[in-house]
């Protein structure tokens, strides 16, 4: 009699294992539908601006620190995806007026999924000095060339390491 009960309890636990990984699968499953509907990130891409860049800042951009000279050669700063997760690689992102919030929000201008970025992790400003990069106090640090900065000054070809992504910083 106990052999059967024990059968019986044996059955019922396999039962609900498999309930719960199809619940798992289930969820997982949803998610990535949500993914991929979600609009792409809050900036647009350089290539798609063409010769000019529209007249207002993008949606939910952030006050920079300035107005007037954009970079030290007279171009417009971008960064440009060196490596990503989710962002196509070689794509450019013009860095607006009033600056470029990078996190994890959807808020942000330059939305990254990545569980290592946090909601409002990194900020570009564009100031009469040049480019500015601060990092908002994220918990897994912003890297520029290798060495984890809080503020830092850019120059053409540095390289910023956020979560998975790596952008390098431009003149065009």
């Amino acid at each position: 009699m106990l052999n059967l009960l024990l059968l019986g309890a044996k059955f019922l636990f396999l039962l609900v294992l498999y309930l719960f990984v199809l619940m798992v699968i289930r969820s997982a499953i949803k998610d990535v539908r949500r993914a991929a509907a979600r609009p792409t990130p809050g900036v647009t891409p350089l290539d798609e601006w063409g010769a000019a860049p529209p007249s207002t800042p993008s949606p939910g951009a952030v006050g920079g620190h300035g107005a007037g000279r954009t970079s030290p050669a007279g171009g417009d700063w971008v960064v440009q995806v060196v490596s990503s997760a989710e962002l196509p690689r070689g794509q450019a992102y013009r860095v607006p007026p009033g600056g470029l919030m990078i996190g994890r929000s959807t808020g942000a201008d330059l939305h990254l999924r990545d569980t290592f970025v946090s909601s409002q992790h990194a900020r570009l400003s564009v100031t009469d000095q040049g480019l500015l990069l601060e990092d908002l106090k994220s918990t897994n640090g912003t890297l520029l060339n290798g060495a984890e900065v809080s503020e830092a000054w850019l120059r053409p070809g540095d390289e910023i390491a956020i979560g998975d992504t790596v952008l390098k910083a431009e003149v065009r």
